[in-house]
């Protein structure tokens, strides 16, 4: 049997029909199992086997299920309108470093916002944003865009594929 624990859900898994001799005397071999279905996170994976005399052996590693697709969801400015002070919040599929821009509607860049970003709700800056341009001048009353994109970090197993961009565009409203 393998057992999956992890943060969000625990799964068990029967293998003893998927074992598979290496050798006539079926002293080792292997099974395959699919973690579909697991939610993304951390998980720690125990396999147990028994032999005809009952006596058990047992293996424990963790793994990182990661979601197939890269994916930037749930964008909003919080508080909009923004007074003095607003904040970036999202919801990313993986842990990545994320951009943000700021734009009037003429289509000028006032700021750019960088931060890294983990799998999971997202505040940034967390600090928040103080509502000024590259030169820490206040913005004037009015509607402004914002380009969020968000790069992938990509893991040691992941290290020859290319990175995933995800992006939102936004738009908020600075009132004084």
């Amino acid at each position: 049997a393998v057992v999956a624990k992890g943060e969000k859900e625990n799964r068990r898994w029967n293998v003893t029909t998927q074992m598979a001799g290496s050798d006539a005397s079926v002293q080792s071999g292997s099974a395959l199992f699919s973690c579909e279905g697991l939610a993304p996170g951390t998980y720690t994976f125990t396999a147990s086997a028994y032999d005809k005399a009952l006596n058990q052996a047992k293996i424990t590693w963790q793994a990182e299920i990661v979601p197939r697709q890269f994916g930037l969801s749930r964008v909003l400015a919080y508080p909009n309108p923004a007074n003095r002070q607003t904040f970036f919040t999202f919801q990313l599929s993986g842990e990545g470093t994320v951009q943000i821009k700021i734009y009037t509607l003429s289509g000028r860049l006032v700021e750019t916002l960088d931060g890294e970003a983990k799998a999971g709700f997202n505040k940034v800056p967390a600090e928040g944003w103080d509502c000024t341009d590259r030169d820490g001048d206040a913005l004037a009353n009015g509607v402004y865009l914002y380009k969020i994109t968000a790069r992938q970090e990509l893991s040691d197993f992941q290290v020859g594929f290319s990175r995933k961009i995800a992006q939102a565009i936004g738009r908020i409203v600075i009132l004084r």
